[in-house]
């Protein structure tokens, strides 16, 4: 690659950056009284009562998880399969958590790897080298979908906003 391509590369990757950056922070900002204030209070009323964060969830049949049929993208197996949350909320894209799977070929492999994505993420394009790596090695990839997020986003909102929202209620 020419010095050329790379500064093209370069620049573009920083406008993007840019991009990404300024928009997280604006979402930031219009939630800074919302997180801020609650923080110190949260951490002290809730010290002794911390196992009430994650109940365990009744068992699911296997008949309520739907999974899209195998595909082959870029060398890699993957399909997507959805199941009821354990906690539903006011949004119907919400109410079911989504997984993406990684796969060798079209079967699950184990050891398996659950991966969780970054707050406010808007895609899950940076996380391809990773899943493809774990693939690699022979196991299988699962990338959950967070609450508020990507395809669980309510319309009209961005990718994980109403995450921190629904958290300082």
């Amino acid at each position: 690659m020419t010095t050329f391509t790379n500064r093209c590369y370069q620049t573009l990757a920083g406008f993007l950056d840019g991009i990404v950056l300024r928009s997280h922070a604006r979402v930031a900002r219009r939630h800074q009284e919302i997180i801020q204030p609650r923080l110190p209070e949260f951490l002290k009323a809730n010290r002794q009562n911390f196992e009430s964060f994650f109940p365990t969830p009744p068992p699911m049949p296997l008949e309520y998880i739907r999974g899209d049929v195998w595909e082959r993208r870029a060398g890699l197996w993957r399909r997507d399969f959805t199941f009821p949350s354990a906690i539903p909320s006011g949004y119907a894209n919400n109410n079911h958590a989504i997984v993406q799977t990684y796969a060798p070929d079209r079967a699950l492999h184990f050891p398996a790897v659950i991966s969780l994505h970054g707050l406010m993420t808007l895609t899950l394009i940076p996380y391809r080298p990773f899943f493809r790596a774990i693939v690699e090695a022979g196991a299988s990839a699962y990338a959950l979908e967070l609450p508020y997020h990507l395809r669980r986003a309510p319309s009209g909102s961005v990718s994980g906003e109403l995450f921190l929202r629904q958290i300082w209620k």
